[in-house]
Order: structure tokens, then sequence, then C-alpha cells
């Protein structure tokens, strides 16, 4: 509504010493009868316009199954400038204050657009034509999956109470009836595909759907959303004696499919596992009627939920887990003004060309869980490469050629290093082997019944010594990119093609065009490949699960859409395609100030800046009674590229980054760190941080350091060390600065924690310089940053069907919250 000032703002403060505000001022400011009611004569008084800066989260609990799911509050900047103080008994603010401008992302561009209201801006900001997600309903890990779509712009088009009227408003088809019992409002929707994991579908391909626009509106007997919150459960069968899904919602879609896919309140598919889509036909035109949005304001998410059996005995092994739906957006513009933004950015929905995993981890009795699907027409030609999390060194890369709608799945699991493949040197060390039963076409072929492909050390030994750890433990824990490198045609496409058994026509055919003396693709490899257009098309996911102590994390691999519109198809095991083969330098960021096009002095400079960050936020918990433990990983995406000699082709670090690998510091670069509880007390210090263990080392920093390219933080725990993930690529935090508790000795069991990078009382911040749209200077400060906390509980107060007691253990992520700072001059 606005920030706080004067007496307000007092008011609104917590006192260290009681730790209360004084709410009674804010309180009388709204009471006719009080003689401090300054707020109902001017509601203005002691505010200022909004700035932002608001971050949420919630957390859904099954205590007695033992299962926990996360979701992140979507935000959304610029919202108002407006002050929007109003008393608690009113409806406003809402949605509907907002501006009515809007920056909508579309057609391999970000679009400014005007609407009528408030409101349509803030729906064409969830506007979706399609949307996409995947199911598990695999019955030997007893799997459900839930759907839920939400709608939360609904009731401002289809009240009548508050539209005034009994006829809808676009993009909305219907409007909810006062006096009808039967149900009403509700909006029609298409099943485009089903899928499984190998491309079948029990009915023929929906192929690429593009709505006209207007857009006939589809049969009513089409399955239909008629709440603002919709839940669709899936299943194998349609027997309502079968108990399926997961929150046996009172808000079903509604309507029954003909095709026999969609029977009642539940989608019905015959595969245990895969993907789906769901089509939506509705429009709206913006003010000038120059552009028109197909589809529906749509989010959600799908819940999954499994049963391990192989977990310890006294573990309650349920797990569950989340993933947000993946979209289309469809955009028709018939105007010559031009005020897109076009250039290289971050997928809204994490569906796009490059995608990349800030983490993975054979550590702790954890395996990663991998997947990728393309949902796209076209057959795609991808490169999967892993990173070790010390200096992002390569330590496996291999070709992938996925089919129209096809998924590809992997697991890391620990194993010995095999001296026959990694040499003596090495032989018998804790390693990570990929394995896959996945019939997708890879180059080289992932060998089945747990054979699979070893990681390797060569890319940090020997020749390529980079002065760290020489050992294949290095490897257990990292990265991971999935880059496009072009889209398949002709014959090649062919081969991708899945048969009825789900097995594709011709992967011997792919390796053969690797294979010398003859093989097509050593002299051209761009033979029978086409650029692509940068949407991509892909999206990600990982599990990283704890079998034995029955948890399970999962997280949206980060999509960059418009990376690449050429042709990089590459030798499988070649160091390229990476995070510096873009084919762009232009980039659309949005930061507090606003959504900016900007060209740099590189691609790699491009990428770079997409996640450079000035703060990074997170939650944390460690409260004892919950046996509650946090532990925060931060992946520096492009480090390697500014501070290793190898990539740099300098002995000193490149900006944004302050130390490089062969420095006094050893690639080491600080932040700043802060923390608060949960009612903004800020964790103090209060007696000087001990010395370190030998004494303090050389080329000391009395700050956190970030001395990897992964780099995972204990919260909370420094006696105990890391719980979660007995990470070796801990925070370097020898000490800490003069005002604020070190990460790992906080005074509170919850709260808040933030990272600054662009603190100069640290050091001189991180920063890269490009040029405007207009031909203004950009400077983003700060460091190329992504990651999440994860946090883990405790219940040792369950019984299980035998009346016996047993541990449940909750496990969930949640991804950072982030404060870009861009400056024009």
């Amino acid at each position: 509504m606005g920030n706080l000032a004067g007496q307000s703002e007092i008011a609104a403060t917590i006192d260290p010493k009681t730790g209360v505000a004084n709410c009674q001022v804010l309180q009388d400011a709204w009471d006719a009868q009080s003689s401090n009611s300054y707020w109902i004569v001017d509601a203005s008084t002691d505010m200022l316009p909004p700035t932002g800066g608001i971050m949420g989260d919630v957390i859904l609990i099954d205590v007695e199954d033992g299962l926990s799911i996360s979701q992140d509050g979507i935000a959304i900047e610029d919202f108002s400038d407006d002050i929007l103080n109003f008393s608690a008994g009113s409806h406003a603010p809402n949605l509907a204050n907002a501006k009515s401008e809007s920056y909508v992302q579309a057609n391999g561009g970000t679009h400014k657009l005007q609407w009528p209201r408030g409101i349509d801006a803030i729906s064409s900001l969830l506007m979706h034509y399609e949307l996409h997600n995947e199911y598990a309903l695999d019955a030997v890990i007893a799997a459900k999956t839930d759907w839920l779509v939400s709608l939360p712009t609904k009731q401002f088009y289809t009240d009548p109470t508050i539209i005034g009227s009994g006829e809808p408003i676009a993009p909305f088809t219907t409007s909810m009836s006062l006096n009808s019992q039967a149900r009403s409002g509700c909006e029609p929707y298409v099943i485009s595909g089903v899928y499984d994991r190998e491309e079948r579908t029990p009915v023929s391909p929906p192929g690429t759907i593009i709505p006209g626009i207007p857009p006939p509106m589809p049969p009513p007997v089409l399955p239909s959303f008629c709440f603002s919150t919709n839940i669709i459960t899936l299943g194998r069968e349609n027997n309502p004696a079968t108990p399926i899904g997961i929150f046996d919602s009172n808000f079903p879609t509604a309507n029954v499919s003909a095709k026999g896919i969609f029977t009642g309140n539940h989608l019905v598919t015959p595969y245990e596992n895969g993907w789906a889509s769901l089509l939506f036909f509705q429009s709206m035109e913006t003010v000038d009627g120059n552009s028109v949005l197909a589809g529906l304001p749509v989010i959600g998410f799908a819940a999954q939920r499994f049963l391990n059996i192989g977990a310890r005995p006294g573990i309650l092994a349920n797990y569950a887990v989340n993933f947000e739906h993946k979209s289309s957006v469809f955009l028709e513009q018939d105007t010559t003004e031009n005020q897109d933004l076009n250039g290289m950015s971050i997928a809204k929905d994490n569906k796009g060309q490059a995608l990349i995993y800030p983490y993975y981890t054979v550590r702790n009795n954890l395996f990663t869980l991998i997947s990728v699907t393309n949902n796209n027409d076209r057959a795609k030609a991808v490169r999967v490469a892993f990173y070790e999390g010390q200096n992002d060194r390569e330590v496996l890369a291999f070709n992938l050629y996925l089919s129209p709608f096809d998924v590809w799945t992997a697991a890391l699991i620990p194993t010995e290093a095999d001296p026959a493949i990694v040499g003596a040197n090495f032989a018998g060390q804790q390693s990570v082997k990929l394995i896959s039963s996945d019939k997708s076409c890879t180059v080289p072929t992932i060998l089945e019944n747990f054979i699979g492909l070893e990681f390797l050390p060569f890319a940090f030994s020997g020749d390529f010594d980079d002065g760290l750890l020489q050992d294949m433990e290095r490897v257990t824990e990292g990265h991971l990119e999935i880059i496009e490198m072009g889209d398949l045609i002709g014959s090649d496409a062919d081969a991708t093609v899945h048969d009825p058994n789900g097995v594709p026509s011709d992967c011997a055919g792919l390796n053969a065009n690797w294979l010398p003396p003859t093989g097509k693709w050593l002299d051209d490899p761009s033979i029978n490949l086409q650029a692509p257009d940068g949407t991509g098309g892909l999206q990600g996911s990982v599990h990283l699960v704890g079998v034995e102590d029955g948890i399970d994390m999962s997280y949206d691999a980060t999509a960059i859409i418009g990376f690449n519109t050429e042709v990089i198809h590459s030798r499988p095991g070649d160091l390229l395609p990476n995070l510096s083969s873009a084919s762009t330098a232009t980039t659309v960021i949005e930061t507090d100030a606003g959504l900016f096009q900007t060209t740099w002095e590189s691609p790699l400079n491009a990428v770079t800046a997409l996640f450079m960050q000035a703060q990074v936020h997170n939650d944390y918990t460690i409260e004892p009674s919950i046996n509650a433990q946090t532990e925060w990983v931060n992946f520096f995406p492009t480090r390697s590229y500014y501070t290793d000699p190898l990539f740099s082709q300098s002995e000193i670090a490149l900006q944004p980054f302050t130390h490089g690998l062969v420095d006094e510091f050893d690639g080491c670069n600080i932040h700043r760190f802060a923390s608060y509880n949960r009612d903004q007390r800020p964790n103090m210090r209060d007696i000087p941080m001990p010395p370190p263990p030998g004494g303090q080392p050389p080329n000391f920093f009395n700050r956190p350091s970030d001395c990897w390219s992964v780099v995972v933080s204990s919260v909370g725990q420094r006696d105990r060390g890391s719980n979660i993930f007995a990470t070796q690529l801990n925070l370097q935090e020898f000490g800490n600065d003069e005002f604020f508790n070190s990460i790992t000795a906080l005074s509170f069991t919850n709260g808040w924690m933030q990272m600054d990078f662009e603190d100069d009382s640290v050091e001189v911040p991180g920063r890269l310089v490009g040029v405007g749209k207009n031909g203004e200077v950009h400077e983003i400060i700060g460091k190329p940053v992504l990651g999440f906390a994860a946090q883990k509980f405790a219940n040792g107060t369950l019984m299980d069907a035998e009346g016996d007691a047993v541990l449940a253990n909750y496990a969930i992520l949640n991804t950072n919250k982030n404060k870009k700072r861009m400056s024009l001059r």
C-alpha cells in the first residue's frame, strides 16, 4: 500500500528490548472514535509511494502422512506508483488497483501494452494459451498427481456484483449467476496433448496449435474451470472406488470428454509417467485494439506424491513435490509502432533454450533425478553437460536427440571410480555415475542395467590441473546445463521418432553420424539441422531424493529464451556449446527501476547480466523443537569464465568478479551477510567471533567468502556442520563483519537472510557496463548468482498402521528472491 513514514513508521518499528511494536497508534489512525484518527482524515498521512521488495511463500504440510510442499508467491514488479492505504475493512487495495500498463514476454520479445483497466494489465501478465506439466502415476511407488489451476483475476470479469452486469468481460466468456443452482462462470478448455515419456499419446498428436484471433469458441462438452481455484486429479482409471489424488478438493474441474481421456473430474491416462497440456481459446484486446493476447489468466502447479518402501526402518517415507506450470503465450499485433524490447531474457515460466540446473549431489545418501521435456513439435539436438562444483570444470558431456514432445530422464548415483575409465590415480575413489532407462537417443549411448556413464577427472587433472582438489570426490556435487544446438530435420529428425513401443526408430544412425571415417557430422555438423527460433520449448526439473530418510526436494531448471538463433551442433564431448555460446549480446532485464534492453560487450557478459543480483534473500529455520535445518545453496553460473585463466585468458579476475583462481585469494569473492528474525530484529553481533581452528589463514577475509562455483552455507550449524547435503563446498567464513552475526551462528531460530553484493564497504562491487536501446549507458551491479534454501524438519510423534512410532522427515526448497540494480547515465 505504500511505505510508512513519520509517526506511523516509528509505531510499526519493533522495539529491540520488548520485541513488540506500538500497533495501537496504527489502530487509532483508522478509529473514528480516537483523537488520533489521522488516516480517516487523510489516508496518505505519513505514507510514501510503494517501492516493492516484498517476498513470500507458502508451505502445505500434511502432518499425519509426513508430507510437505512449498510454493513461492508470484511477485509483480512496479504494481503501482500511488499510495494505496485503505482501512482493514475495505476491499481495496486489490489486483484491480494496478497500473494499466504491462510488459508481456511473448513471440520471442518483450512488449509494452496499454490496457483499459489495471486488472487487465495484471491479467495480461498471467495470460497463457497453453499450460504444460508433468504427471507421475507409477503404482510401484504409489504415485499420485494433482494439477492446481488458479484464475486469480476471474472475479473482476465474471462476478456481477463487481462488474455491474451479467455479461462477462473478455477474456472470460461466461459470468457467474447469482440465482442459478447449477455451476456457472465455467470456462472451457481443450486437452491439447497427453504423452508418456517416450512421446506416445493415446490420441493423434496435436501438433502446433496457434489459435486464430478472435478464435471460435470450443463446444460446450469440453472440460471447464468453474472456480477461481480448480483441481485436476490425474489417474490411470476412472473408478470412483479407487482413491486417487492428493488434495481431495471441493473445486474439481467440470464436464466430460467424449474421447476417453478426460472423464468426470479426472484426467485419465494409460501411462505411468509423462506430461500433458491444456489449451485455452479465449482472448483479450489492448485499449487501442492493436494487440490481442490469447488464452486465460491462469497460474498453478502440479503436485506429486510418492511412497518409498526402501527407507530405513522406523522412517515414514512419503514424498511430495510440486512443479510450477510451464506455459505458452501468444500475442497478435497489428501496429507499426515499435515499443518492443528484444533480446535474451530469463523465461518467466522456466521454459526456453538453455536450461541451468544449479545443483546436483550424490552426497549424504542423496540421489539426483533429472528430467528434460521437449514441449515443441520439432525434434531437438541438445547438449547435456555436468560440471563439478569447485571450479566448474566439465566432468561429463554428451549429445541428446529429442523427438517432438519427448521426455528424457536420468539419475545420478554414487559409485566407486573405475580405474579402467578414470585411470589408476583415481581408482576406487567416491564418484558419480549417470544411469538411465530412457529410450531417447544419446551419443554416446547410455547403457542400461546400471552400467551408465561415469564422471571423468580429465578436465581438472594432468595438463588441466587447476590447483584444486585432485580427487573424484570433487565431482560428487556440482551443476548441470542443457543447451539447444538446433532443430533436427529430414531423416535425422525421423530417427528420433518413437514407435508404438516407445523406442526411437534409428538411434544407431544418429551415433553413426559421428563415427569415423564416414560420419557425415564429422565434416559438417549442420547437415539436417536448422537454426532454432530462440524460444526453445525445453523445460527441466530435478528431484534431490534421500531414500533412507524419506525426503524429496525438487526444483525447476532456470531457462533462458533468445539464447541462440544459429546452429551450434557440436561433437559429443566437446566443450562447446556452453553458456558463453549465445548468439546475441543483447538482453531484456527487469529491475526495481523497470525493464531495460541492453547490449553488452560480449554474449558472455549478456548471459552474466541476466543473473546479476545486487542482493539475494531467502528464509531460514533452525527451530530445535522440530529439528529444523537450513542450508543455502548459491551457484555462480558464469564464474569460471571470469576467474579461471583456462577460460578467461587472464591471470587476474575479470569484472564482475574481483579475485581470480590464481591470485593470492584463490578465487574467493566476498559478500556481506545480514539476517533478521520474523519480527525485523537483526542478528547483531554481541561477542567477538572466536579465531578459526589452527589460526587465521593467510589472505584472511573478515567477510564471508564465496570460493567455489557452487557454495553451500550451513545456517546456524557451526558445531554440527552440513546435515542436509554433507557438502564439501562450504562457505568460507573465518570471520564476519563488526555488525552482523555469522550465518553459522545466528541469534534467532527463524527469519530471513541476505547476501549483499553491492555494499562497497566490503569491497568494490562487481559491475558490467552496456549500452541501452537509446544509447544511454547501463551499469548493472553485483554478482551472477541463482540458488535456493533447503529446509528439513522432523516429526517423531507419528504412528504407523500397526501403532508403532515412526519418524517423519519433511524437506522443501525455496528459490532465492533477488534485488537487481541497474544505473543509467
